[in-house]
């Protein structure tokens, strides 16, 4: 089969890494793939190209070679940005004859979900908000991150140690710890005082270590002068190596996100590298962490903060506890989320569904999708619905998500 994948750029992004993780799976499943990037390159160009996949990057420049190849399946990562609209309707009057499957990023109504013959979702929450914002239910799969299980494993004591003294992170201490994107709602400050609690109650060796935080976090704990010397910021890793060697140097990583997760590829990585998860469920946001967690396999969830702090504490107590979360979450993950199953299980859904999606009209005697294909060619009218269904759901959400939190946090 030809496939073609569609993402935004090839830059370092997890969104991207899942774009090239799916394109690598597809090719190895013995498919003839090719990715479009639509606004840029990136480092995962050549990553690609040394896989022998052939890259375009702009849509409108390669329109010829691409329609002379004539894809079967396009398999769009996006995020439903309206941006982004354009050429999504382009690649939809381009190749009619071509299957079409979107991984939805962040749960949101398809741009183009009239011509989808699925929508993949990342976890049973997301697929919970996908349906409640009004998405079409009939072609909702739920198809989670394909992982790359070779890259990320427990690295050696000596690799750990040299890693440690580099960063001038203690050897033999309790390590607990965090890596993310360096936006406000993928942390809380509710980490630093959770640690500082630990410190103060527990054990004045230990150290915390973070990754790519934003600020606001570097500001809050640096007020806290006395832990100066306890907290390690380290301002980004490069390469799977050092990577490793981040994850393996914490006893444990205490997750802790204001907007929680749609799926939390940190959290996978950790866990392949033996290194257990405690986190905290969201939800009123994203919640899918506590799915790539599994709770009480490779670590734990937990529904209030100072939950957090209780439970770290007693697993400083059983630390026997967090070897095995470690083994039982490598094992966990490499089961739910290895890239060519996953690859697989998304082709099979793509096969066995397509043409049977059947039209199904609402309450009111609409037939919605015919609605929304009477509109086709006019993209303003189609993008005015749009927004309204979007500016409406979203509004309700916030309302309850905003007295969740409330309820949780108080």
């Amino acid at each position: 089969m030809k496939i073609l994948t569609v993402v935004n750029s090839l830059s370092k992004g997890g969104t991207e890494r899942v774009a090239q993780n799916f394109s690598e799976a597809y090719q190895d499943l013995g498919n003839d793939v090719r990715v479009l990037a639509l606004y840029s390159g990136g480092p995962r160009k050549k990553e690609l190209e040394n896989k022998k996949i052939k890259v375009y990057i702009n849509l409108d420049n390669n329109k010829t070679e691409l329609i002379s190849w004539g894809p079967e399946l396009i398999h769009i990562h996006s995020g439903a940005c309206i941006e982004d609209a354009p050429y999504l309707y382009k690649l939809t009057e381009w190749f009619t004859s071509a299957k079409f499957v979107e991984t939805s990023v962040f749960s949101k109504v398809s741009l183009i979900e009239n011509n989808l013959t699925a929508i993949f979702q990342l976890s049973k929450w997301c697929d919970y908000l996908y349906r409640t914002r009004g998405g079409d239910i009939r072609k909702s799969y739920i198809i989670p991150n394909p992982i790359k299980i070779n890259t990320m494993y427990k690295p050696s004591v000596d690799d750990i140690s040299n890693f440690k003294k580099k960063y001038g992170i203690p050897q033999n201490s309790f390590i607990m710890g965090r890596i993310g994107q360096a936006a406000e709602t993928k942390w809380s400050l509710f980490l630093i005082d959770i640690f500082e609690k630990f410190f103060n109650n527990v054990d004045k060796n230990t150290c915390l270590i973070l990754c790519n935080p934003p600020d606001n976090i570097i500001s809050y704990a640096y007020d806290k002068k006395y832990l100066k010397d306890n907290i390690v910021v380290i301002d980004q890793i490069i390469g799977d190596e050092e990577l490793r060697c981040f994850y393996g140097s914490m006893d444990i990583m205490v997750h802790i996100a204001e907007g929680g997760e749609s799926f939390g590829m940190v959290i996978a990585e950790s866990l392949l590298c033996e290194t257990p998860v405690l986190t905290l469920n969201t939800p009123w946001a994203d919640n899918s962490q506590c799915e790539v967690v599994g709770n009480n396999i490779g670590g734990w969830c937990v529904n209030e903060v100072e939950e957090i702090y209780d439970k770290l504490v007693y697993l400083y107590k059983n630390k026997n506890l967090l070897k095995e979360a470690g083994l039982n979450g490598r094992k966990y993950i490499i089961e739910k989320y290895e890239m060519h199953k996953i690859a697989y299980d998304a082709l099979c859904t793509i096969i066995n569904n397509d043409n049977k999606i059947t039209t199904i009209e609402n309450k009111n005697g609409f037939d919605i999708n015919s609605l929304s294909c009477s509109f086709k060619n006019n993209f303003l009218i189609k993008t005015l619905l749009r927004l309204k269904l979007i500016i409406k759901i979203n509004f309700f959400h916030k309302v309850i998500n905003k007295t969740l939190k409330k309820i949780i946090y108080s």
